[in-house]
């Protein structure tokens, strides 16, 4: 895809873990970062960012843990509650 679109904004799904290989493969192909809520800590947040990567933050439905995340500094949040 990045060879394609060399500077369309694209996100890597990672299935619950951001695994060092995840981490290296997105940072090689400056790809950000979509992690599931739960397992994002404000350490992981923080050494994605000082890659230069963006990070969203999947399904997250809970306002508490919504907003837990916005104060860490996610730039996305995906849900399925829309108030």
């Amino acid at each position: 895809m990045r060879r394609i679109l060399r500077d369309a904004q694209i996100q890597w799904l990672a299935d619950r873990e951001a695994t060092p290989q995840i981490i290296s493969t997105v940072t090689e192909n400056r790809i950000d970062l979509d992690v599931y809520y739960k397992k994002l800590t404000k350490e992981l947040l923080e050494y994605i960012h000082s890659l230069g990567l963006e990070v969203n933050s999947w399904t997250c439905d809970d306002i508490s843990d919504a907003t837990k995340l916005i104060d860490m500094g996610v730039e996305y949040i995906t849900t399925n509650i829309l108030k």
